[in-house]
């Protein structure tokens, strides 16, 4: 049950998932003054993220430290250059 009448809420009826045939979000209220189109695709982000053997965001961040590794390996032989 939910108590109270000024709750934003996000519903998304087709989710276009197999699993969900409806979504119901409640909006923090901090956040209740986020254009709705954001807090749409927010909620559509969350409805993918939830689909079972889709890759986890950890990806993302393994990403990033593929895109970094070579300017790891080029101040490391940096420093090794300058120390020999």
């Amino acid at each position: 049950m939910v108590k109270g009448v000024n709750k934003t809420i996000i519903e998304i009826n087709n989710t276009g998932s197999k699993y969900f045939d409806r979504v119901i979000l409640f909006v923090n209220p901090s956040h209740s003054l986020v254009p709705r189109s954001r807090l749409e695709k927010k909620a559509r982000e969350i409805i993918k993220a939830a689909e079972p053997g889709r890759p986890v965001e950890k990806r993302k961040n393994r990403k990033r430290f593929l895109f970094l590794l070579p300017a790891f390996a080029a101040v490391a032989a940096a420093v090794l250059f300058i120390i020999f």
